[in-house]
């Protein structure tokens, strides 16, 4: 960050403290009288990092609880990344699962993010079914390769049987 170091004049009037800007550092860190100063010196020249989801598709059972589909920038920014992203797919929101709300949120300074499905294991039996999560347009970064994840829910209720209650009927 900013490393703060307080002097008395040592030679300099009306000095009480004195600022050193370390490269990298947030500029959000500095006080305002500094950047008014500085601001000709300080210029963001990092290119704008990208955006993926880390695979493109996962699966487990209804009993699995939860699947987590994280998006990872290419490299550390100092600005707070937003992925929003849309929800379809074969699954019925409530009744197979829920999942955390858009957008994803990548701090500043940290390289990933994640959403969460949490999986309703019910007692249907049922086909596979899919929750698939496609990438809108981040703020603070642009997007990569991978913008859709297919989570698939696979079914683990047994098929139901029918049999009759009579051989025959007279």
């Amino acid at each position: 960050g900013v490393k703060y170091i307080y002097t008395g004049p040592a030679g300099l009037e009306e000095v009480y403290d004195l600022y050193i800007y370390l490269p990298g550092a947030p500029l959000d860190e500095l006080p305002e009288r500094f950047l008014d100063w500085a601001s000709i010196g300080l210029t963001d020249d990092d290119t704008t990092p990208t955006v993926t989801f880390t695979s493109a598709s996962q699966s487990g059972a209804e009993d699995v609880g939860t699947m987590t589909v994280t998006a990872q920038i290419s490299a550390v920014s100092g600005q707070t990344v937003t992925v929003p992203f849309t929800v379809t797919g074969s699954a019925t929101d409530t009744s197979d699962y829920s999942i955390s709300a858009s957008p994803i949120t990548i701090a500043a300074g940290s390289s990933t993010g994640t959403a969460t499905i949490t999986v309703v294991n019910d007692v249907l039996s049922e086909a596979d079914e899919t929750v698939v999560l496609t990438m809108g347009s981040p703020t603070n970064a642009t997007q990569g390769a991978t913008t859709v994840h297919t989570a698939t829910i696979t079914d683990n209720d047994s098929q139901p049987s029918v049999t009759f209650t009579a051989a025959s009927q007279t």
